[in-house]
């Protein structure tokens, strides 16, 4: 047995002695937990996300010389924010390394910024290192497709160029994803594994500032500010997006019939009590999502405010659940930090 080997299993040895005297579940290594995610979950959705982001480039070129329905532009943004938010929540490896989601989805956006984009680039397309973050990625692409009542936007020649760009932009930045991740796996089940304790420590912090950056930004601005505050709120696609976010979350944390999850981690150490409560604190966000109308606007100004602030409750146990009784149980400093965006 290597020596980090041996390391790996005094480790799960010492942990699991403090957790139980007996696990009732098969112990599972951060990295097994990480590698079954990335390979099951984050990899497939990368390669997914990849063609589906730059459709909006053919849409929107095709639209512009008039070759095709605005109709087809709008479905093809749809269809890649969507996918984003399936793997927004979950920056994990080479996402979290190569900070792909802030250069792709920096939100809110900024429509005047996107608007000084538009005459850079028309003034010279080869000048596009000094556009910022705020005006790209595909937030970018839906002030500029969708009008403040979901309908196809006004697309003079200008802005159609700088969306094409945009979409092929976010397209090449998204190219090397797939196989990164594969990379990533391959790591983590090398036999020189990466130290298992401070995986779990980066993965915990993850998970908490991705719960954290769910509740603040995308469900408490627009309860506290209006739908203008909400994320997709120009395409209607806000309902959509939250609980494509939170499917993210609950993929890492609960896993499914194809992959393990933190869940798993948590029975292997002897933690049912937590493992249940972790469950239900992921059902009663689950719970709380299906209460909100589709689109938010359906519904009165009022009740929807009421039904976001339920969210951000349920959304605020599972971060304490994290951040508190799981952190201690596990005996991980918290310490996660910054989230993409305002």
């Amino acid at each position: 047995m290597s020596t980090m080997r041996t390391a790996l299993a005094l480790w799960l040895a010492a942990v699991a002695l403090s957790a139980s005297a007996a696990a009732p579940a098969p112990m599972l290594a951060p990295s097994a937990w990480l590698a079954s995610l990335g390979e099951t979950v984050l990899a497939p959705r990368y390669v997914r996300l990849h063609p589906a982001a730059g459709a909006p480039a053919a849409a929107a070129d095709a639209r512009c010389r008039g070759a095709t329905d605005p109709a087809t532009v709008l479905a093809a943004w749809r269809d890649a924010s969507r996918a984003l938010r399936q793997v927004s929540a979950l920056p994990f490896g080479p996402a979290l390394s190569s900070r792909v989601l802030r250069r792709i989805d920096f939100w809110p956006t900024r429509p005047k910024l996107i608007g000084a984009g538009i005459r850079r680039f028309s003034a010279d397309p080869s000048d596009t290192a000094r556009i910022g973050l705020p005006a790209r990625g595909l937030p970018a692409i839906e002030a500029l497709v969708f009008d403040a009542a979901g309908r196809p936007a006004s697309l003079p020649r200008k802005s159609c160029d700088y969306l094409v760009w945009l979409a092929t932009d976010v397209a090449q930045v998204l190219e090397p994803m797939p196989e990164a991740y594969r990379a990533w796996v391959a790591g983590l089940r090398a036999e020189e594994a990466p130290d298992e304790g401070a995986l779990l420590v980066e993965a915990l912090n993850i998970l908490i500032g991705s719960t954290e950056s769910f509740r603040l930004k995308y469900v408490d601005k627009p309860a506290e500010r209006g739908l203008e505050a909400a994320d997709a709120w120009r395409s209607g696609a806000t309902t959509a997006h939250l609980k494509a976010y939170a499917d993210g979350l609950a993929q890492a944390l609960l896993g499914d019939a194809d992959h393990r999850g933190f869940y798993d981690f948590l029975r292997g150490l002897g933690h049912l009590a937590l493992a249940g409560r972790l469950t239900a604190s992921v059902g009663a966000v689950s719970t709380a999502l299906d209460h909100l109308p589709q689109p938010l606007s359906a519904a009165r100004v009022e009740t929807t405010q009421a039904r976001l602030r339920a969210l951000s409750e349920a959304l605020l146990t599972l971060q304490r659940l994290l951040a508190e009784d799981v952190a201690d149980a596990l005996e991980v400093a918290v310490g996660f930090g910054e989230s993409d965006g305002d």
